[in-house]
């Protein structure tokens, strides 16, 4: 890279240089090294560890509307898929039926 390049860079992400000539390229590169962050290694897919099987929910049915003092919200009538397991064991008192 050329000191001009390394000057148009700088300029392009948004650092507010006086003229190219007013420096060296040592000097361009020591402003730039901070906005020159090395990329973290990939890491190898053979050694890294497989991703667990994400937790499976299963589906509630309400058979009418409610609300459920523990979460604080409401609940409609039909099916729901809770968001976290916690939200499920709580729901799953309200519910007339757990579908899987």
């Amino acid at each position: 890279m050329t000191k001009q390049q390394l000057y148009e860079s700088l300029v392009k992400s948004g650092v507010q240089l006086a003229p190219v000539d007013a420096y060296t390229f040592k000097q361009l590169a020591e402003i730039a090294a901070p906005y020159h962050k090395s990329k973290p290694a990939v890491p190898d897919p053979v050694s890294a560890p497989a991703d667990p099987d994400p937790v499976k929910i299963p589906t509630l049915r309400f058979e009418s509307s409610g609300w459920c003092p523990e979460l604080c919200i409401s609940y409609t009538q039909g099916f729901y898929t809770p968001r976290s397991r916690r939200e499920y064991d709580i729901l799953k008192k309200y519910a007339t039926e757990h579908c899987r």
